[in-house]
This record gives structure tokens, sequence and C-alpha cells, in this order.
């Protein structure tokens, strides 16, 4: 079963509350808007009865109702042809009609001249009009036309007085469908907008979304990065509150490796200062107790040796320390590469020499480079230390240098004994170290381990490796 990504479950749900929302206050709305249409309508139509039933109780003359004159009224009305564009709705004709009730409910008069002579008397405008109160219904026209679909009327009566007597019932009708025409086409605009404004809203949320799972996979991101000991700053976000979540993480992970990093660096120190100092308390005493001149001085050189081991375990401890302890370059120069390495093996011209090794440099004759130029150097000369000590006599070492998907290789070659493969994953460790073939004592344990440091600062690697021409050590950076 696929698994879901939160912020993808989020967006499901927000979607689903946001169209269930707008679903219902778009129902909601248009119920309110139909029922303000037929408010709107049934107003016009109260003022309209109530002003033509006025206009008739002017034509009561013996105690008959005088149509006459309303009657020519309506067929005039009826003749003009209207141009009235009213928002949508084209209008060309009246279409209001009405008809005329005695005191007994039977049609008197009808503008249609459909219904003169029935018995309207049970209709909701007529009979409720009647007995003094306000009349009105929505209905059918027609009385077998009364399927969904068919043409309903809207029906709104007043009294018609005379000595504040109801002697009759003038009933305006007015056809609904235009009424819904109006109301469809301000529905569908209802419906335009809130999909208008639901798409805004998704948008939103999915920007919200992915801008806050985002932020999340950045500080996980950057937690892992943190986990696997990579050096990399803290991300930046604009939300304060990921900006001091972010700082926290780095500030908890700083205190967590200060704890390790004195835990880890005291066990080490201390492991490998005791070699030293038990050979300098061993030879200490036997010197006490007095041993042969000739012996004397081979005991004094033990201790002197061990003292400048110690002294340089000391001192390299304090180099990668403070290495370790930075996020970023301090310094970023370019500078020319192939001199530094000239420099670099001028320097040990006499070892090379007393080994009697021969060194191929493979490099332009100037390679401009951008870093740190001190910890470059510092990087290359461990690496060449490394070879000089554990190349065979009269070996050779090769220095190599190309350039790769816009990132710098160097490498030094020796033609020393094939590493193991346990060497090589361990070669990186702190304090690891072999028996080099021109030292009577290991080294520290340390070069390699400032070596991958430097390279991690320059967003680089440092690396170990086996090749046919020997054992190759290399740095990249861009």
């Amino acid at each position: 079963m696929m698994k879901m990504s939160f912020s993808f479950r989020a967006f499901v749900v927000y979607f689903i509350v946001i169209g269930g929302l707008s679903w219902f206050i778009l129902d909601k709305a248009s119920d309110k808007l139909k029922t303000a249409f037929q408010q709107s309508s049934e107003t016009v139509l109260v003022d309209t009865a109530n002003l033509l039933a006025t206009f008739l109780e002017h034509e009561f003359r013996d105690q008959v109702l005088d149509t006459a004159q309303m009657s020519q009224l309506f067929e005039d009305s009826y003749k003009r042809r209207l141009n009235a564009t009213i928002y949508s709705l084209y209008k060309d004709e009246i279409d209001l009609e009405i008809y005329v009730t005695n005191r007994q409910g039977v049609v008197v008069y009808d503008s249609t001249n459909r219904n003169e002579g029935k018995d309207f008397s049970q209709w909701r405008d007529v009979n409720l009009t009647l007995q003094g109160q306000y009349g009105a219904r929505s209905s059918f026209r027609y009385d077998d036309k009364t399927a969904e679909g068919d043409e309903k009327i809207m029906v709104v009566a007043a009294p018609i007085r005379i000595d504040n007597e109801i002697v009759g019932v003038l009933s305006v009708v007015k056809p609904i469908r235009p009424l819904e025409q109006l109301l469809a086409v301000e529905i569908d605009n209802l419906k335009d907008y809130a999909l208008l404004l639901v798409t805004i809203a998704i948008v939103l949320a999915y920007l919200v979304s992915y801008g806050f799972t985002h932020a999340i996979s950045r500080l996980v991101n950057y937690a892992n990065r943190m986990t696997r000991g990579q050096k990399t700053p803290p991300p930046r976000f604009l939300d304060k509150r990921f900006d001091k979540l972010a700082k926290a993480m780095t500030q908890m992970r700083e205190e967590l490796d200060g704890k390790e990093y004195v835990e880890h660096y005291i066990h080490g120190l201390t492991h490998e200062l005791k070699t030293p100092l038990t050979a300098v308390g061993a030879a200490a005493e036997l010197l006490a107790e007095g041993v042969p001149q000739s012996e004397q001085l081979r005991f004094i050189n033990n201790i002197q040796i061990s003292n400048q081991r110690m002294q340089k375990l000391v001192e390299r401890m304090l180099d990668l320390a403070k290495l370790e302890s930075k996020n970023k370059l301090d310094i970023i120069d370019t500078f020319d590469l192939s001199a530094v390495v000239e420099q670099l093996l001028s320097e040990r011209a006499s070892i090379i020499q007393d080994y009697g090794l021969a060194v191929a440099v493979e490099m332009p004759d100037t390679q401009n480079v951008s870093g740190d130029s001190l910890l470059i150097r510092q990087a290359i000369a461990n690496l060449l230390d490394n070879a000089l000590e554990n190349a065979p006599d009269q070996g050779d070492i090769i220095l190599a240098y190309r350039m790769d998907n816009n990132r710098h290789h160097l490498q030094v070659i020796n033609e020393g004994v094939v590493l193991e493969d346990y060497v090589l994953d361990r070669a990186f460790e702190r304090f690891f170290s072999l028996q080099s073939n021109h030292r009577l004592h290991k080294s520290t344990g340390l070069g390699l381990s400032f070596v991958r440091e430097i390279m991690s600062l320059h967003d680089g690697e440092a690396y170990l490796k086996n090749t046919k021409e020997g054992v190759c050590a290399g740095i990249i950076w861009p």
C-alpha cells in the first residue's frame, strides 16, 4: 500500500474541509438568494396590486365594479413593445396580469380573458384577502400542467374597499420563469466566484503546506547531516519560528558534540600517551637503579624520543581540535597549486635523497585553485609525508593532478606495500597508524584525520586506496 506523505494528507484534508464548507455555504447562499428574489418581487407586486385596487375603487358605480377602463388599459399595454435589457435578461413585452373577483370570489375581469366567471374563492390570494388578511400564493399556471419544470406564477392580492367594506379583490399575477432565469444567472455567477475562491484557497493551502513541509524537510536533512558528522551551517528561514528551531538544534548538537568530543579525545589522548609515558617511566627507573655509562645514553635517547612524540601528539591534537571547531572556511583565496607542491618537495629534498626516492610531478607548471591556501598546503604536506615514510627505499612517488567535473583532484602515489582492507577502512580514524618503513615508532595517527577535516571544510573529500602503481592517497575539492 502506497504511503501518503504528510503534506499530501494535509492537503487532502484541507481540500475536503474547504470543499465541504464551500458547498454548504453555496447551497445556503442559493436558498437565501432565491428567497431574497421572491421577497423583492413580492414587495413590488404588493405595491402594484394596491395601486390598481385603489384605481378600481374610483371606478365603483351602482354597487358594481366597472372594469372597462382597466380592460382598455391592459389591452393597450400588451400591445407595447419593450426594449429593456435587465442585466442578462432581455424583456420585450409586459408579462404582468391581473384578475378581479367580486365579494363572492367569482372572477369578473381577467386581463388574459381566460378565467372570467370562474370561482376563485378557494385560492389563497382571494380567500384570505376577502377575510381581511394578506393574500398571496405561488402555484402552477395551469391546473393540468403540474409537473416539475411547468410554468409557475406568483400571485399577490389587494382588497377593493368601498366605505371600508371589502367588495372585491384585485390579484396581480407575475410569471416566475423570468425571475428564475435571473436567479439562475446569479447563482451561476455565485458558483463561479465560489469556485475562484476555492481555487485560490487550495493554491494558498498548497503553498502553505509546501512551505511547511519543505521547512520540515530542510530541518530533517540538516539533522541527518549533523548525525553523519558533516559540518554544515543551519538552514535559514523567513519564518522566525523555524529559524529559532534550527538554531536550537544547532546549539543542542554543539553541546552534545562538545561532550562527546571531550570524552573521545580524553580517551584517545590517554591511550596514545600511555606508551611514551610508560617508556619514560621505565627508562627513569633503570637510570635510577644505576646502569653502565653506555646504557645511560640509550635510555636518555629513549626518553627524548618519547618526549618528542608526546609533544608532537599534543600539538597535532590541538591543531585538529581547532580545525574541527570550524563550520566554514575563514579565508578563501586563489593560489598556484603547482608552486605549493614545488615548495613542499623542496623542503623535503634531503629526506627524498636520504631514502633514495624518485618523485614525479604530473601537473601543469601553473595551476590556480581556490580555497584556504594554508590548509590545502597542510593537507598535501600530510599526504606527502605519509608517502615518504611508507615508500620503499629507491622507490617512486607520483604527485598527479587533474580537473574533473569542475573539481580538483590531487593524488599522491607511492610504491609501498598494498594495504589490507581493514586498514583502508580505518585509515581516517583518529590515532590509527601502522609502522612505516622509515620510522622506528608509529606516528600520531592524526594526519589523515587532519586531511579529512580540511577537505570537509572545502566541501570536498579525502580517500585512500590501492592501485596498480601502489598506495594512492587523494584529495578532491571544488
